[in-house]
């Protein structure tokens, strides 16, 4: 909501570059203004990559985290799965839709259930699950959501494993490790409990930086978590910082060429861009 609005006032203020919109739909809707002005951006998770527009992502696209859930329904011994998206928002269509895909190919069966998100989302959507006779769930939503969903499944009696996307990978829906958080996976763009050196190291940066902050830990659900989109925020700001150092310049095409360019080692990996991905 307000993203056209809000990259007409970056564009105003004549800044170099923009990290965001954050979500597919303000990137699509942002993207126009970006793109008119020259502007490089750079997106955490949206699907609506243009490249020749400047915009680039930093996040999986949606057939390898379609792929890897699959995959990890796989492993897990499943194979009727209940693959559930928001009916209104497009992204979460196409990720659920790569998940069927995938799975399908590896032998497993889905049952594809529509959901209305916030406050509508109900007892329908478990009923859907258990009467689809289930052993596994792929939901597509808001960490919100995903939580909503999860207390009213597993206090239903559904209690196979549940995985989600990278929106789950969060303090909001993590931080309370009651019942309902049994048996769910994420799929995401980093590891926040790893313990590969650079990611735990950033983990522990991160943790304590908003430890010593109420603001902060308000903001990412009351924990100290540092979940996939702060990694990808950071990793983000650190790969302008070098492009605009590299181009020696501040000017948008300066910077875009010499971000394309520049391969970046980074907390969630070593990123260099192919099109519009990272």
């Amino acid at each position: 909501a307000g993203a056209a609005a809000a990259a007409k006032s970056l564009v105003s203020a004549n800044v170099s570059a923009v990290i965001g919109s954050f979500a597919s739909a303000g990137e699509r809707a942002a993207l126009p203004t970006y793109k008119k002005a020259g502007l490089p951006t750079l997106a955490l998770c949206g699907t609506a990559q243009d490249a020749d527009s400047g915009a680039l992502s930093l996040a999986a696209p949606a057939s390898l985290t379609g792929s890897a859930a699959a995959s990890l329904a796989q492993s897990l011994g499943r194979h009727n799965a209940a693959v559930l998206t928001d009916s209104a928002d497009a992204s979460s269509q196409v990720l659920g839709k790569a998940f069927v895909e995938a799975f399908t190919k590896l032998g497993g069966s889905c049952t594809e259930i529509a959901f209305s998100a916030g406050k509508k989302l109900d007892q329908q959507a478990v009923q859907a699950v258990e009467s689809a006779g289930a052993d596994v769930v792929f939901m597509v939503s808001s960490a919100e959501d995903g939580e909503t969903f999860l207390r009213l499944a597993r206090k239903s009696g559904v209690v196979c494993p549940v995985i989600g996307p990278s929106s789950w990978d969060a303090g909001l829906l993590l931080s309370d490790a009651d019942y309902y958080s049994d048996n769910v996976y994420v799929i995401a763009d980093y590891d926040g409990c790893g313990t590969e050196q650079v990611s735990a190291g950033f983990a522990s940066r991160f943790s304590a930086w908003a430890g010593d902050n109420k603001d902060v830990r308000l903001k990412n659900g009351g924990s100290t978590y540092a979940s996939s989109y702060s990694a990808l925020g950071y990793d983000a700001y650190m790969l302008l910082v070098g492009a605009i150092k590299s181009a020696a310049s501040t000017e948008p095409a300066a910077i875009s060429d010499a971000r394309l360019k520049k391969s970046y080692s980074g907390v969630t990996g070593t990123l260099a861009f192919d099109g519009g991905r990272a």
